[in-house]
């Protein structure tokens, strides 16, 4: 019993250090958000009550039970620095702030470098990261809507180490559910990396795209920044469902590729290459007569590879 309970051991031991044992959403030492804080309309129709907007909130915990002094840094959607903020938690703490919170604290400016048009639809985009001194962090997200009663929230894990370079993604696996075209649906896949990919670099996802059928088309998405938004309707091939077919539903494949402008020289692309990588599918349903508004916020499957 002994030899054998020393060889699960020494087994578990090997695993763990080969880098197939690995948990995910374990606490960390920093957690990184994506966020999207729809821009208010110049013009509000004063018929309305409220206006409805998009908005990202983040809540961040320590576990340890440790007094910890940490910092918020706040990028852009090219993944520029542009705030950092003090961060304290007490024993077993829980922090928690919003996109709007963050936004606010800037210039006009600063504003300026996280705008980003989705759907005739003006955003400030960009991720928040929470660190620590140890690995004893850990967060939640959420998206939600301003100004309605009867809207539903999406929930989803904050990115432990999101700049860790332990951990590189070869391949992601995003699925795709579009109900319907009314005007405040919402189908986009949302694709966080610690960086753009630089002057000399192009990144790509060379997806397989699929119905539910076993159809099958290439597409082939360019993620040049390090918070990139798909609206996913505008990239499924006319082949798999016509425009005016509803629901379409489906999955992809997708490799993670990078291409160097300079064939002769590296310019940098395997380190981009090799960056950690998160998606997620966020779907916003409008309602009609026969359900309510309805949300989800689900992660991407992804193929990791581990570089030491």
């Amino acid at each position: 019993m002994k030899k054998v309970f020393s060889i699960i051991v020494i087994l578990t031991i090997f695993l763990f250090y080969a880098g197939i044992v690995h948990a995910e959403d374990a606490p960390a030492s920093s957690v990184t958000f994506p966020f999207l804080c729809e821009v208010p309309p110049a013009k509000i129709n004063p018929v309305m009550k409220s206006v409805r907007l998009l908005r990202t909130s983040f809540a961040v915990a320590e576990t340890a039970g440790n007094e910890t002094h940490g910092k918020a840094y706040l990028r852009d959607r090219k993944g520029d620095f542009q705030l950092d903020l003090n961060a304290h938690w007490t024993q077993r703490d829980v922090i928690s702030s919003n996109c709007a919170e963050l936004i606010n604290m800037l210039s006009a400016t600063g504003k300026d470098q996280f705008k980003m048009v989705i759907d005739w639809k003006t955003y400030y985009a960009g991720s928040v990261e929470y660190k620590g001194t140890a690995e004893s962090l850990i967060g939640w997200g959420n998206f939600f809507h301003t100004g309605i009663q009867n809207d539903t929230d999406a929930g989803f894990n904050g990115v432990p180490n999101l700049f860790d370079p332990q951990l590189g993604v070869v391949e992601l696996f995003p699925r795709y559910n579009i109900v319907n075209n009314e005007t405040d649906t919402l189908n986009w896949w949302i694709i966080l990396t610690p960086k753009s990919q630089g002057n000399f670099c192009t990144r790509i996802l060379e997806c397989i795209i699929c119905d539910e059928e076993e159809h099958c088309m290439s597409l082939a998405l360019p993620i040049p920044n390090a918070l990139n938004v798909f609206n996913v309707e505008d990239y499924v091939p006319g082949g798999l469902f016509p425009y005016s077919t509803f629901p379409k539903a489906g999955f992809a494949m997708c490799d993670v590729a990078m291409q160097s402008a300079q064939p002769s020289s590296d310019d940098g692309c395997s380190a981009i290459r090799d960056d950690k990588i998160a998606g997620w599918l966020y779907q916003y349903t409008e309602g009609s007569s026969s359900f309510r508004d309805r949300a989800t916020m689900l992660p991407m499957h992804v193929q990791h590879q581990y570089l030491y």
